[in-house]
Formats: structure tokens, C-alpha cells, sequence
């Protein structure tokens, strides 16, 4: 390396006004240098890693959940009364009280600097478990771009934007009932939204549900 190659790697300047072609050799670089067909194909970012499930050599021995036996217990609902007296008693046999409800009958549980919501539809078929991970949102379009790359990546979940806000949901069958469901589907939303919630808040120019100390 000297001052005319100050670097092993692919480079070149040019003056701002060139921009163009030097988009168009940092693509050609790409393609018929390294062989990335697509920028799709690059390591993903922080927010990405978050999503992506782990490869064989990282997971555990035991590489599937262990439930008790009551928890993969299939229960056929006859309604929405039936569905909510199920939620409320496995929330409450996870929290060790209790969950609370908000005027929309979600269930609302606080994980970090975040709230996790548990929804039973109406028609008692479907549970909805969402987070609002960031608020006011600074620029749709640069929102949507992010979240389509974020699901992308994404196992299980989705993310959504709607007005300013971004939610990361997942949703699971509620007929028949099975705890163990619920169980997985909680603590993944969980995990996620308040894994990424402050990094995507910050990227989006936005706000987490709650700032600060605790």
C-alpha cells in the first residue's frame, strides 16, 4: 500500500457530482467481484440480528421447549367468555397476579420500556398479541422502508405501521385453546419488542413507550 493505494480494498474518489458512477461501481463491485446478486443479501443490521433465529451450532442441546403437561392441553371454545376466562388464568399463573385490562379489554403487561398487549378477537378464534415499540414516527416512508427489511428477516412476528406508530405483533389460533401457545407467542413479542424497540426509536426518530429509568 502507498498514497496512491492507500488501502487493500476496493476504493475510489470523485467529487460529489459523480455520484451516480460511483453508485454504479460500488453495484458492479458487488456483483462481479464478491457475488452479492442483491443488497438484500448483505449482513443484515443490529435490528435484523435481532430476528434472525440462531443457526444449529448456537442452540442448545435441548433445542425444543419443554411445557408441563397441562400446558399442551387442547381446549375447544365455545365463546368469547370461555377464551377470556382461559387468557386471564394463565396470565395470572405467569405474573403471580392478576393482568390488567385497558378500556379495550386487551390485556396489558409491562416488559421494560415497553407494554405488551393481549387481544381475543371477538368471534373468540384468534389471540392478538401486539407492542407499540415506537411512537410518533418522524417520515412515513422511511418507516415503511425499514420495516418491509425488517420483515424481511422476521421469524414469527410482524411489524406494522399505523399513523406514527410502529407495532410488532404476532397472532395465534385460539381454537382450540392451548397455554403452551400463548406462553411461546408472549415471550417472543416480549423479547422482541424490548430488544429493538429503543434502537428502532432512535432510527426512526421516534420514541419507546417509556423513557428513562424504570
Amino acid at each position: 500500500m502507498d498514497d496512491e493505494h492507500p488501502t487493500e480494498n476496493f476504493w475510489r474518489r470523485a467529487p460529489q457530482e459523480e455520484s451516480a458512477g460511483i453508485a454504479a461501481a460500488a453495484v458492479h463491485v458487488l456483483r462481479e467481484v464478491y457475488q452479492v446478486p442483491h443488497p438484500v443479501f448483505l449482513a443484515p443490521d443490529q435490528l435484523a440480528e435481532v430476528l434472525t433465529p440462531p443457526s444449529r451450532s448456537e442452540l442448545p442441546d435441548e433445542q425444543l421447549p419443554r411445557f408441563a403437561d397441562e400446558d399442551v392441553v387442547a381446549t375447544v371454545i365455545t365463546g368469547r367468555d370461555q377464551l377470556d376466562r382461559l387468557v386471564s388464568a394463565e396470565l395470572e399463573q405467569l405474573l403471580g397476579h392478576p393482568a390488567l385490562r385497558d378500556d379495550d379489554g386487551d390485556y396489558a403487561i409491562r416488559v421494560g420500556s415497553t407494554m405488551v398487549f393481549i387481544r381475543p378477537t371477538s368471534d373468540a378464534r384468534e389471540l392478538l398479541i401486539f407492542s407499540a415499540v415506537v411512537h410518533d414516527v418522524d417520515g412515513r416512508s422511511r418507516a415503511m422502508e425499514v420495516l418491509s427489511d425488517l420483515n424481511a428477516e422476521a421469524r414469527f412476528v410482524r411489524f406494522l405501521l399505523l399513523r406514527d406508530r410502529v407495532f410488532v405483533s404476532l397472532s395465534i389460533f385460539a381454537q382450540p385453546f392451548v397455554p403452551a401457545h400463548l406462553h411461546q407467542a408472549l415471550n417472543t413479542v416480549s423479547l422482541v419488542a424490548d430488544q429493538i424497540d429503543d434502537e428502532l426509536a432512535a432510527k426512526l426518530r421516534g420514541r419507546t413507550t417509556f423513557t428513562g429509568e424504570s
